[in-house]
């Protein structure tokens, strides 16, 4: 970074999620350490930082007000002139992202199959918008599927089977032999309030009659598909599925 700022060349450090960190990092002086790190990113020139967090943890930012001076944003951690929201697309920017995305992948959608995709995803949002997530996983399965068209989209089922076979997809990659426990991990790492606890690999090792190296592997096979993150933590590291979107079609199969 120093190189890049003698450059004049701007470095942006993104830490998306940032919620975890208040429950990965409980402890007053480990969240007190980091806070001191973003203090003195704020003061680095050509340097920015962008902390993504869901809108009802916005109030966990306050405790980073009220532990170091940010003098850099005047200690106004919650200013609208530094606060963004971003959220959900509307149906319009999402058929144009669709657009872009394909058109760069070389994998042409039917404008029909756009239109009826794109209302079926707002379906599911209170005001008719399209959640990026959603539309990312479905958009992955349908180019996995080769669906292009309107009549192949409907004769394999709505969105929510979409994502049903998505996560059918990660789970065989495991094998055969281990596709229970692979479904059963899922479970263990979801919660039937919709949250996404974390578990240690002692927690998910007593609840599954699985060898060591069997839950190594599933583990490390579900981590790299993207769907459960690994957070690195003393003493033991804990795993935690990634999106809360997941939780329900996870909770429907198991």
């Amino acid at each position: 970074m120093q190189k890049n700022q003698r450059q004049n060349q701007i470095n942006i450090l993104i830490f998306d999620q940032f919620e975890e960190f208040f429950f990965a990092c409980r402890e007053p002086a480990e969240q007190k350490r980091f806070f001191e790190f973003f203090r003195d990113c704020l003061n680095i020139p050509y340097l920015k930082v962008i902390l993504c967090l869901r809108e009802d943890y916005l109030h966990l930012l306050l405790k980073c007000a009220r532990q170091v001076d940010l003098d850099a944003i005047n200690n106004d951690i919650l200013n609208k002139g530094i606060l963004y929201y971003v959220g959900n697309f509307s149906p319009d920017e999402a058929k144009s992202i669709i657009s872009n995305l394909t058109t760069r992948a070389k994998f042409y959608l039917e404008d029909a199959l756009v239109d009826e995709l794109v209302n079926d995803l707002a379906k599911n949002e209170p005001v008719g918008e399209v959640s990026p997530i959603e539309l990312q996983i479905v958009g992955v399965q349908l180019q996995t599927e080769q669906i292009n068209t309107l009549a192949a989209y409907r004769q394999n089922g709505s969105k929510e089977k979409l994502v049903e076979r998505y996560l059918e997809g990660v789970v065989s990659d495991c094998g055969s032999e281990n596709q229970n426990a692979a479904w059963k991990i899922l479970g263990l790492l979801t919660d039937k309030d919709g949250t996404r606890p974390f578990r240690t690999k002692d927690d998910l090792g007593a609840e599954l009659q699985l060898s060591t190296d069997n839950l190594d592997f599933i583990l490390e096979l579900l981590v790299k598909s993207g769907l459960v993150m690994k957070w690195q933590q003393e003493p033991d590291a804990q795993y935690q599925l990634i999106y809360d979107y997941l939780v329900e079609p996870i909770l429907r199969h198991c």
